[in-house]
């Protein structure tokens, strides 16, 4: 039998940038580079510290401040394998549509896709809860959805969160409800003769909406076969957030393709695929989130 050979260093650029072009929460990143992995699952997370300006004396001499550089290990919650067999008569009888490699393909574009962006929005909104964060559960309605989207704009304009790079996930409905709200305000102007306001609704100012099915939008998910929406899981109908206040986490563990007589599984071709992924929540940058969700 021929030597394993383990393809997942070869390929991991190649599917984090299928992932970069396929996540609907790309924007987010794939995968931090400032990341360290301590061991398999292990990743160590750096945090920096630097003092603060002092008063010059001009009878000379300078205010030393401390620099400190912390690594806190995180252990990747997120980890998870698929293995697809197909018999070698399966891929003749198909004209080759089933070969492995239309098949992991498939797998990558849809399944994983699907399960990593519902994933980081759950566990987005679930470490910034339980850093301290308050969703707004206020029913959402056209008359009130551009004041609740003003709130959370301007809770993190105090916070001194970046205006320039703010996104907006949300669910096709509330998009429809800011649809309704803006065309609204377009007519009030219209009818007063006021200069009529700018506001997109792929843009909204100068934040990128980005709608998402509802689906991938759930707080909690039953990860048996795929990713489904838990029992009891609440809709979340908007989550704004910076980039900066998340750390993407991808680790492409193991990818193994076997050819008939490679293995004992049967007379076919396996493809087996492991990865480990997570997105952690900067307790430093929780202020940078902002989420509305159904009570």
């Amino acid at each position: 039998m021929a030597n394993v050979v383990n393809y997942a260093d070869k390929v991991s650029k190649v599917i984090e940038e299928k992932y970069l072009h396929t996540l609907l929460t790309k924007d987010l990143g794939v995968n931090d580079p400032t990341l360290e992995w301590d061991g398999a699952e292990t990743i160590k997370v750096p945090t920096l510290e630097v003092g603060g300006f002092g008063e010059h004396s001009r009878d000379g001499g300078w205010n030393r401040k401390s620099v400190s550089n912390d690594w806190t290990p995180y252990k990747a919650r997120h980890d998870r394998d698929v293995e697809f067999y197909v018999d070698k008569q399966q891929v003749k009888d198909t004209n080759n549509v089933l070969n492995i490699g239309n098949i992991a393909n498939k797998f990558i574009v849809t399944k994983s896709v699907e399960e990593k962006d519902s994933y980081r929005i759950s566990t987005i909104a679930s470490d910034w809860i339980t850093n301290g964060g308050t969703p707004v559960t206020t029913a959402l309605t056209a008359s009130n959805i551009l004041t609740i989207f003003d709130d959370m704009m301007f809770a993190m304009n105090e916070a001194g969160v970046p205006e320039e790079g703010r996104i907006l996930y949300l669910t096709n409905t509330t998009k429809r409800l800011f649809t309704e709200a803006i065309d609204a305000a377009k007519m009030r102007n219209i009818a007063d003769g006021t200069t009529t306001i700018v506001r997109g609704v792929n843009n909204l100012d100068n934040v990128k909406l980005v709608p998402v099915p509802a689906a991938r939008m759930k707080d909690g998910y039953v990860y048996t076969d795929g990713c489904e929406p838990a029992p009891l899981a609440k809709q979340i109908n908007m989550l704004l957030i910076h980039p900066s206040a998340v750390m993407p986490v991808l680790k492409t563990q193991s990818i193994y393709f076997f050819e008939p007589g490679q293995h004992t599984s049967g007379d076919g071709y396996l493809y087996q695929h492991r990865e480990l992924s997570d997105i952690l929540v900067k307790k430093s940058k929780n202020s940078g989130i902002a989420i509305h969700k159904n009570a």
